[in-house]
């Protein structure tokens, strides 16, 4: 609406520099033509500016958030919640792991959709530590992966990226094995920052 508005405003001075012009040939008014012309150039800057350009002061609507999400797994069963915490990495627990083949490369929905029924919760097991529930369809109760240590660290591939990620050990890979029908591990990606690859998928 307010772009038909401009090229209605933009029309009406076309045209009235037209009559300006027709009028000044007409009844030789040549030499008032020129201030004729100002008077509605200047006329046309003020209304345009009153109607668009004061109204930058305002808010402007672009959309409504309607819910928030996030996944602790890459590309796992998504996570409603009514906030979310931002830390230098993004948002916080969100995509922390990931699902991986034995050749280090990372699961997506897209050649297994079975990920997007795989719910991973992070929970905290005391003295500041966290742990990682994971529950899926047909498996049996949910799994607690107590975090690796750091020495288990490797290089796993993300779409085109490679990332430095640690192995979550043989019990994480039972499971997640188990439940994706063929064999995976499960590692927690190590960023130092918040790659534009990570964040697709």
């Amino acid at each position: 609406m307010n772009r038909i508005r401009l090229l209605l405003a933009l029309a009406i001075g076309a045209l009235c520099l037209g009559a300006i012009s027709y009028a000044s040939k007409a009844f030789d008014l040549q030499k008032y033509s020129g201030l004729a012309a100002i008077v509605v150039i200047s006329s046309s800057i003020r209304f345009l500016r009153k109607r668009y350009l004061e109204k930058g002061n305002s808010k402007l609507s672009v959309g409504r958030v309607e819910s928030l999400h996030y996944s602790p797994v890459k590309s796992g069963k998504l996570l409603c919640s009514s906030k979310l915490e931002f830390v230098q990495h993004g948002v916080k627990n969100d995509r922390r792991w990931l699902v991986v083949d034995e050749s280090g490369d990372f699961y997506t929905q897209r050649k297994h959709p079975q990920m997007a029924l795989l719910e991973a919760r992070v929970e905290q097991v005391g003295d500041g530590k966290e742990s990682l529930a994971l529950a899926g369809r047909g498996m049996a109760g949910k799994f607690e992966c107590q975090k690796a240590s750091s020495s288990n660290i490797r290089t796993v591939r993300v779409w085109s990226s490679q990332i430095r990620a640690i192995d979550e050990g043989e019990d994480a890979a039972q499971w997640i094995s188990e439940f994706i029908g063929e064999p995976t591990r499960l590692d927690r990606g190590v960023w130092k920052r918040r790659h534009p690859d990570c964040l697709s998928g």
